[in-house]
C-alpha cells in the first residue's frame, strides 16, 4: 500500500504505457510491469522492448519541453516525474539504443498508522 491520489497515479501509468506503446515497433508488442515491495519501498518497473532512448538524451528526457517525437510536446515525462516525486517517490529510466526502456518508479510504503489506501 501507498499514499497516493489514483488519478495522478492514472495520469503517471496512462503516460508511462502510451509512451512504450508508441516506442514499439510492428515486431515489438511486448511491454512488461512488474512490482515488488520491500518493507519500506513499493516498486513499479515498466519495460518495453522497443526503440529505446538515445544514450545522450537519457539526461534529458524528465526536461520540460524536451522531446524526440515529431508530434511530442515534452511534457508528458516531466509531469510523471513531478507527480512521482509530489508522492514522495522516484523515478528512474536505464535504455539502450533499439533494445527499449526500463522505467522504476519507487513509492515510500504506507505507515502502518496511516489510512490505508490501495491501488487497484
Amino acid at each position: 500500500h501507498i499514499s497516493a491520489d489514483i488519478n495522478q497515479m492514472k495520469q503517471v501509468f496512462t503516460n508511462l504505457i502510451q509512451n512504450s506503446i508508441q516506442s514499439l515497433g510492428s515486431d515489438d508488442r511486448l511491454i512488461e510491469i512488474e512490482t515488488s515491495s520491500n518493507s519500506h519501498n513499493v516498486q513499479v518497473i515498466i519495460k518495453d522492448h522497443g526503440q529505446g532512448i538515445n544514450p545522450e538524451d537519457l539526461d534529458k528526457i524528465f526536461d520540460p519541453y524536451f522531446s524526440r517525437r515529431e508530434k511530442g510536446t515534452g511534457l508528458g515525462l516531466a509531469i510523471v516525474k513531478r507527480i512521482i516525486e509530489q508522492h514522495d517517490g522516484t523515478i528512474t529510466v536505464t535504455s539502450l539504443p533499439r533494445a527499449g526502456a526500463t522505467f522504476t518508479l519507487t513509492f515510500p510504503k504506507l505507515n502502518n498508522q496511516m489510512q490505508d489506501i490501495k491501488l487497484t
